[in-house]
């Protein structure tokens, strides 16, 4: 069996049970119909798993928590964690999943260090986890899911851009812990070393992208892979290159690129951060969804 189902009678008044996978295979095969109802906002958790169908390993050295729950047979809810990094809920509209998930992860995965998902679930979860423990919660990040269909011409600019080759190694393993370290500072040491060797890996499969000024790179970001969509990441200038338009110009051109081949682009941002706000929708995001994260202390 490539589950472990766990039944439970009580939650309104229905049968509701949670099922932990140990096939990552075998999840998708059972999820994927239900994520891609809202594939905007389950973009994270696809992108995700996409990668870890490949390498069950790749976030981390411990296998991924697969989970889904059932109501009534039906899945309503989706939830992922790549230990050691947080729990990652899908989109539901049924928030009393979202509590049953939290009571059975108290027994199966107790040491989850967060939660991330869209705003109402991640509350809901947040007040099943705390009603037992006595422990910290402290919100670490607000972050908005854009979408784009159409990018905004004046973006476009008349700098080149190109997928790194191996001789930019060096500079996107720098540009990437620069942006590591000013996006999410909390990162293990292991963990940062883990995303540079993948993004040498990307290198390789031609998704980083460089934008050139005279031949100079000036910025970078990355396409993600995904099934349905275009998705950009890991976006960064050096801060002596700021101000410049070379952001909104590496970001405008590879998000056209992605939308040559799909029908819409997607992306996150940190509403903390009301410059990038600014230059996703200079170039033609839209918001779809908020969501936040949680950490436990």
């Amino acid at each position: 069996m490539d589950f472990k189902l766990v039944k439970n009678n009580l939650w309104d008044r229905r049968e509701m049970d949670i099922r932990f996978y140990s096939d990552p295979i075998v999840f998708v095969s059972t999820v994927k119909t239900y994520l891609h109802e809202h594939p905007i906002e389950n973009n994270l958790i696809i992108g995700i798993l996409n990668q870890i169908v490949k390498d069950p390993l790749t976030y981390g050295p411990t296998s991924p928590i697969l989970t889904e729950i059932r109501n009534q047979g039906k899945i309503v809810l989706v939830a992922t964690r790549t230990p050691p990094w947080n729990t990652i809920l899908s989109y539901t509209e049924n928030l009393k999943a979202v509590g049953f998930l939290a009571t059975e992860l108290m027994k199966k995965d107790p040491k989850t260090p967060g939660i991330l998902g869209p705003k109402l679930a991640v509350q809901r979860f947040i007040q099943t986890w705390t009603e037992s423990k006595n422990i910290k919660v402290e919100l670490s990040m607000n972050e908005r899911i854009y979408k784009i269909t159409e990018v905004n011409p004046d973006t476009l600019g008349n700098h080149e851009i190109i997928p790194a080759r191996y001789k930019h190694k060096k500079l996107v393993r720098r540009w990437g812990y620069a942006f590591i370290q000013e996006s999410m500072p909390e990162t293990p040491q292991d963990q940062i070393k883990r995303s540079l060797t993948r993004a040498v890996k990307d290198i390789k499969e031609k998704r980083i992208f460089l934008l050139l000024d005279n031949g100079k790179p000036v910025s970078m970001a990355r396409d993600i892979a995904m099934e349905n969509c275009g998705r950009v990441n890991y976006v960064y200038t050096p801060p002596e290159l700021r101000r410049r338009g070379y952001a909104t110009e590496c970001v405008a051109k590879l998000t056209q690129k992605l939308l040559d081949e799909y029908d819409y682009c997607v992306l996150f941002t940190d509403l903390s951060n009301p410059t990038s706000n600014s230059i996703y929708q200079k170039i033609g995001y839209r918001p779809v969804m908020d969501v936040d994260l949680f950490k436990f202390g």
